[in-house]
């Protein structure tokens, strides 16, 4: 008598489980499928490709404008923290948080460059001029040991121009150009560069002229401060279909 009052009261919940159970379900179905049904209206968009560099965490980057500006170490200015000591026309000293000169590590291309003089006229980002450089970018904080051996002023990564490989094997070409004149001091600059490319290969030119006389202001003219730069790139990439 008391097994089957024990059994009956079981059986009861487990009637009430499934009653309970086949409710949630019913209120649950229901939502999803009128989903499924909102979903078979919605417009499926196509892929949205977006092509650009990722820099990676801490650093900052700028891209040179078309023109106007000679020296790649006048980019710097775009940067917080950053300036660029003036040391002429083409001959900029990189500054970043109140330190500068071979305190700051610059490296151009996976190399790294130094003053070849005790006065910086030959300042490590005048190397490449900016009509041939294609981004900049600085370390923020403190830069690691791999960076350079003196960077306690923060690590400067120049990247010149090196072209694009095509989509497919369609031979593709493109270019830019730079010219611009200066009166102050009879000066002008011209550059261009050029890249052929299809899936595989790609070949670039690039070739940049600047040119200038001393310069003129009220008191007279300025003494020795001439300059003339030639800088030449030429350069060649292969990629296999696998690197595609």
């Amino acid at each position: 008598m008391l097994f089957v009052e024990v059994q009956g009261r079981f059986n009861m919940k487990q009637i009430r489980l499934k009653v309970v159970s086949a409710c949630l379900i019913a209120g649950v179905s229901s939502p999803i499928y009128a989903l499924n049904l909102a979903d078979a209206d919605k417009e499926v968009l196509p892929p949205m490709i977006i092509e650009g560099e990722i820099l990676r965490p801490g650093f900052v980057g700028v891209e040179p404008d078309m023109g106007g500006v000679n020296d790649a170490a006048a980019l710097l200015k775009r940067v917080p923290g950053a300036n660029v000591n003036s040391n002429g026309p083409l001959s900029g000293i990189a500054q970043y948080r109140g330190l500068f000169g071979d305190r700051v590590n610059v490296n151009t291309d996976g190399a790294s460059y130094k003053s070849a003089c005790a006065n910086a006229m030959d300042a490590p980002l005048s190397h490449v001029p900016t009509s041939l450089t294609e981004t900049m970018s600085i370390k923020r904080g403190i830069a690691s040991v791999s960076s350079g051996i003196e960077t306690m002023g923060g690590n400067i990564v120049q990247r010149s121009r090196r072209g694009e490989f095509a989509e497919d094997d369609e031979i593709k070409f493109s270019g830019r150009t730079t010219n611009g004149v200066n009166s102050v001091n009879d000066a002008y600059y011209t550059s261009f560069f050029a890249n052929v490319a299809n899936q595989n290969h790609k070949f670039r030119l690039g070739g940049s002229r600047e040119e200038g006389g001393n310069y003129d202001w009220h008191g007279g003219l300025n003494k020795d401060t001439s300059h003339e730069r030639n800088a030449g790139a030429l350069g060649y990439g292969f990629r296999t279909d696998d690197q595609n």
